[in-house]
């Protein structure tokens, strides 16, 4: 069955479903008004992914401060008013204190053990209780004071030396802020705490992203068809296993017996010990529970309100002036001391400005355990309640000038007490951690003010600032890169072009970005399309994303991926790469093959001769010469086997590079199981691998030459099998076969098709087969083309080079990132899937004049492409090491075609007839 077909059983089955889940589901009948619903989303369709707060609020301004929403299958009650606020936040407040279960939630927080999440029941309250008088009483946050002022002497000094240097502030806040709360919480001293923090920020963008599964709680399959809920559970993992490590750290340590030094962890260690004030076990879980919501809801919203609250000053610079002589007009010392921040009152109103204009926008959802009442609309028990916080706190009725920044507007005024002003959220769900976060804020504000002059960078106004927010339910963006809308399940798999995909990119990019993001089914991937992000990808960050992704095919036809093409990074690959660069294909290794070079051009050049009237199929002619090349130099001059062997290789990369949907949904293996492909993909391989088990036995039984210069590729993989020399782990039968696989499908395939295409532009281009013919007749002397021949062949060297140029593989092999990491602004999780279209760099307008025309001169006495433009072999440590050899056939070919025949198109075909489409993806 085909994978499109199954696709859309799987679609279909969903949709069904969903549609009998709606159908049988009773409502209300007197919901709160709200926008007309579509079938099976509702209104999903309304929801701004960016700034769902202003989108619901400009509903609310339509159907009222209380609105009904179906999100999927959730039905949801949106309250945007003070007044209706109050209503759900405290006189319903016991009735609205749960909160619903999502996936996320779930994972992510230990079956939603934390304070955030956990359910409205005993353990809550008692949590809660220990929270608030214990884990972030205002003792134990003063007890922290220490903490935040040797962090700000720290940083500050740092910033000294740079005094004049700009500086990215929204690092600089997070930098901060997590170094606070860390230390608090974990202690002092922590060797994990730069990953550990780091994984949270990315789970942290992913579970505040928008997510479809979401709002279809009882589909949970949509999870695990889009990759989701695994992606989810690797995070968690990683998260969880530094997590014990931390805990097992601090349990075999002395315990301090001054409580003032207690971390968060040590309280929750001793309490865990002791069990005092819980009736239910505090479990290890539910420890790692607490931990996690520590360094995430103390972390995120503090640093933004911080970052925030710089913005607005330098887009006000009366403000900035204002707060910053209060500050040291107090601040008598160095140092801004607990005392002089009670005295900071106008500092104050800046913060309580900033956490009213851009507080987190929407509180975290409530759910109610009851059926009730609110404002004379039923509410059906378990309903979903979302308080549009930032609704109340820019509501025209309570505020004036609702949306410009006026610190003033809280002095000497009660106004914000009456819930139209909800930073820390109100009622039983309150944030207990507002006095650590508060203080915290207070404090790094205070000091920046108090020891730096602020400007913006030289040409930035303060009018070039944006001021939107970014954020949805927490202060965190999914700063993923750029890219098209996604549809559900399949992402942008639609978007793709399976016979010409680099051009199709190309077109996107120049829409969404050199750096853009694609949802292929399960797979989330990065495209590259400019030189200068190719440079970070393939050079500065190199070593993070020189990993291989896994696929099926890879596995498969590559012994589960032994190659040097496929391989993950790490020693045996290291060490494989070595060996190919220094032995298998080494500049003398590749010299020693000249002869079948000589060889196979005189024999195929005898035979054209007799046929010099006769049109050829120049494609078939290419990839006979490319093979019977590269296949002599593995495997030797007589294999019996050969021709087989060779087809069974063609056909084999023309499955593995054609386009797969399996390849898009590596978690739905069973894909390629009920499709046959797997089947097929076996058979094949079974094929290849009996033939070279065959020709390994041949090689073992036969004499071993004394003369390394005619040793093949098979020899020298069986001698260093023998000796192990080089390698730590054992080079076994199957990782010959799989780099032997390699040899006669990275060498044959691009080749071939590299000295198709020179003939195909030099028959388009008269003039440049003229120049080239005339200058290999010239040098040439005798019948045969020598080594020494191809080093004076200048401008047939251009032709080649910007055949490889507008003709590359348009796609470098996908890499992947071993560690969350930075590219261009953009947030790369780890385990991203990264296609550098080195077609797009090869053609690049900005780079290249006339990119899609073909002009060899253009590299005549030129340094362009050596800046990561030009990538026929890729770059870095995953460059192809067999480009020596590759280059050395493409041009002793090309030169000797040339050099014995004159060559034109068929009778009646035209140069205009040529179609000079690319019809190739990867290979």
């Amino acid at each position: 069955m085909d994978p499109f077909t199954i696709f859309t059983i799987i679609v279909s089955s969903l949709i069904l479903y969903t549609c009998w889940t709606l159908i049988t589901t009773k409502t209300a009948n007197n919901l709160p008004p709200g926008p007309p619903k579509l079938p099976i989303i509702g209104n999903i369709h309304q929801l701004d992914k960016q700034r769902p707060h202003r989108k619901l609020t400009n509903l609310a301004q339509k159907y009222g401060p209380i609105m009904h929403l179906q999100l999927g299958q959730v039905s949801t009650v949106i309250i945007s008013s003070p007044r209706l606020a109050q209503e759900i936040l405290k006189i319903q407040d016991i009735n609205f204190a749960d909160r619903p279960s999502t996936t996320t939630s779930q994972i992510f927080f230990y079956e939603g053990s934390n304070i955030g999440w956990a359910p409205y029941g005993n353990y809550w309250r008692q949590l809660k209780k220990f929270a608030t008088l214990e884990l972030l009483s205002a003792k134990k946050v003063r007890s922290f004071f220490y903490i935040r002022e040797n962090e700000l002497t720290r940083v500050s000094r740092r910033l000294e030396t740079f005094a004049k240097t700009p500086i990215n502030f929204r690092e600089l806040a997070r930098e901060i802020v997590n170094n606070i709360v860390s230390r608090a919480t974990l202690g002092d001293i922590c060797k994990d705490r730069e990953t550990l923090l780091d994984n949270i920020y990315f789970m942290l963008k992913t579970f505040n992203s928008f997510n479809m599964a979401n709002y279809y709680p009882r589909l949970n399959v949509l999870n695990v068809i889009s990759g989701k809920k695994a992606e989810w559970l690797r995070m968690h993992k990683e998260i969880d296993v530094i997590l014990e490590k931390i805990i097992e750290e601090h349990k075999s340590r002395p315990r301090s017996n001054e409580d003032d030094h207690e971390d968060i962890v040590d309280i929750l260690l001793r309490v865990k010990d002791t069990g005092v004030g819980f009736d239910e076990p505090l479990t290890n879980d539910r420890v790692k529970a607490i931990i996690l919501e520590m360094l995430t809801a103390g972390t995120s919203s503090s640093s933004m309100t911080i970052e925030w609250a710089f913005c607005e000053m330098m887009k006000n610079q009366e403000i900035m002036r204002k707060a910053q002589s209060e500050v040291r007009e107090v601040v008598k010392g160095n140092i801004v001391t607990e005392a002089d921040i009670l005295n900071l009152k106008y500092m104050k109103l800046v913060v309580k400005e900033t956490m009213r204009l851009h507080c987190v926008p929407i509180l975290l959802p409530r759910q109610n355990l009851k059926n009730c009442i609110v404002d004379g609309y039923d509410i059906p028990a378990n309903t979903r309640i979302l308080v549009n916080a930032w609704a109340c706190a820019t509501d025209p009725d309570t505020w004036k000038n609702p949306h410009d920044f006026i610190p003033e507007r809280f002095e000497n005024s009660s106004i914000g007490t009456d819930f139209e002003f909800l930073p820390f959220g109100s009622g039983r769900r309150m944030c207990p951690g507002m006095n650590f976060g508060l203080g915290t804020v207070e404090y790094v504000i205070a000091t920046l003010l108090h020891r730096f002059n602020w400007k913006l960078p030289e040409g930035v106004t303060p009018d070039d600032l944006d001021m939107r927010e970014l954020t949805a339910i927490s202060t965190t963006a999914n700063n993923l890169p750029p890219g098209p809308p996604k549809l559900p399940i399949i992402g942008n798999i639609h978007l793709l072009d399976k016979q010409r995909p680099p051009r199709k990119l190309t077109n996107l990019a120049q829409k969404y970005g050199p750096i853009m993001h694609l949802q292929l089914g399960q797979v989330s991937t990065v495209i590259i399309s400019s030189p200068r992000l190719a440079q970070e990808i393939l050079k500065i960050q190199d070593i993070n994303f020189a990993d291989r992704p896994s696929t099926t095919t890879s596995q498969i036809f590559f012994y589960e991926g032994s190659n040097i093409g496929w391989a993950p990074y790490g020693t045996y690959w290291r060490q494989l790469k070595k060996f190919a660069t220094l032995e298998l294909l080494s500049a003398k290794k590749v010299q020693s093959f000249f002869y079948i070079r000589e060889n196979e051009l005189t024999r195929v050049s005898r035979r054209l001769e007799t046929f010099s009237k006769t049109p050829i199929n120049f494609r078939e002619l290419a990839r006979e010469i490319v093979n019977n090349i590269v296949s002599r130099a593995t495997l030797g001059d007589i294999c019996k086997d050969r021709e087989t062997l060779l087809d069974n290789i063609y056909f084999m990369l023309k499955t593995f590079n054609s386009f797969n949907m399996a390849n898009y949904y590596p978690r739905l293996n069973y894909l390629n199981v009920i499709s046959g492909k797997k089947a097929e993909w076996l058979r094949m391989h079974k094929e290849i691998d009996v033939i070279f088990e065959k020709i390994i036995e041949e090689h073992k039984s036969r004499p071993r030459s004394n003369q390394d210069d005619h040793e093949d590729i098979v020899d020298i993989l069986l001698r260093v099998k023998d000796t192990g020399v080089g390698f730590d782990e054992p080079l076994t039968n199957d990782r010959v076969k799989a780099i032997i696989l390699e040899m006669l499908t990275a060498g044959t395939s691009s080749s071939s098709m590299t000295i198709e295409w020179a003939f195909c532009e030099m028959m388009k281009n008269q003039e440049i087969m003229r120049k080239a013919q005339s200058e290999v007749r010239a040098v040439v002397q005798g019948n045969i083309v020598t080594e020494a021949d191809i080093l004076n062949l200048k401008y047939m060297k251009l032709v080649v080079k910007e055949t490889m140029r507008l003709h590359c593989v348009p796609i470098l092999l996908p890499r992947q990132n071993v560690k969350n990491c930075i590219v261009d602004g953009y947030d790369i999780p780890a385990n991203t899937r990264i296609l550098v279209n080195a077609w797009a760099c090869a053609t690049d307008p900005d780079m290249w004049k006339n990119p899609h025309a073909f002009i060899p001169e253009r590299f005549e006495n030129s340094s362009i492409g050596t800046d990561f433009e030009f990538l026929p072999f890729g770059s870095g440590r995953r460059m192809c090491p067999g480009m020596n050899f590759g280059l050395g056939t493409v041009e002793y070919v090309i030169a000797t075609l040339l050099h014995r025949f004159n060559w034109k198109l068929p009778k009646g075909v035209t140069p205009d007839d040529l179609d000079m489409r690319e019809l190739t993806a990867i290979s």
